[in-house]
């Protein structure tokens, strides 16, 4: 429970700085991230069904749809979210609805992820909030790579280190992008 307590006081911490923001547009875009972020993490840990489980995987997907939001144009964000069933679509039904929404999620991931590169290369945000998005989503996918690690079969005895290791990165990128809304400078 005290990853949820983190999740929470980081979803709080994300609604301070109303004087400091960016702008309100962006402050939304990361409060609502933050908040998908932390009902996943909630569902994920509860696991308590398949059904849960799926719904957590799908609202890390929601997350990873508003960082991208925020991070590109309405036009560029329209053509991904046409293009999210068409990947559902034609990923081959027999594979477990599970794996099906974890391919949705990396297409979400990889969309964030080239539109906080993006925006970094175009210097859409200042310094040193750019800096901060693209390290947030490079510790997303390292966190990323540590739950696909510990859901592996084989390595089933060391789930506790990757566990470790999905928080050690996940937090901070969250707390990353949170400062990232705030004028730093």
């Amino acid at each position: 429970m005290l990853r949820i307590a983190f999740m929470v006081s980081i979803f709080i911490f994300s609604l301070a700085g109303k004087n400091h923001a960016l702008d309100k547009y962006d402050t939304y875009l990361v409060r609502a991230a933050i908040f998908f972020a932390l009902f996943a993490d909630l569902f994920l840990i509860l696991n308590e069904s398949y059904e849960i489980y799926v719904i957590g995987i799908v609202s890390f997907s929601v997350c990873q749809l508003m960082h991208f939001w925020r991070f590109t144009d309405a036009k560029t964000f329209v053509k991904a979210l046409v293009a999210l069933p068409v990947v559902f679509v034609i990923f081959p039904r027999g594979f477990d609805i599970v794996v099906r929404f974890s391919v949705i999620y990396i297409v979400c991931y990889l969309f964030a992820a080239a539109g906080a590169v993006r925006a970094y290369m175009i210097k859409k945000y200042d310094s040193p909030n750019r800096q901060m998005i693209v390290a947030a989503m490079l510790m997303y996918l390292i966190s990323d790579i540590n739950v696909l690690l510990y859901n592996s079969p084989r390595l089933f005895g060391y789930r506790e280190i990757f566990l470790f290791l999905i928080w050690i990165f996940c937090l901070p990128a969250h707390i990353l992008l949170s400062l990232s809304k705030i004028k730093l400078r």
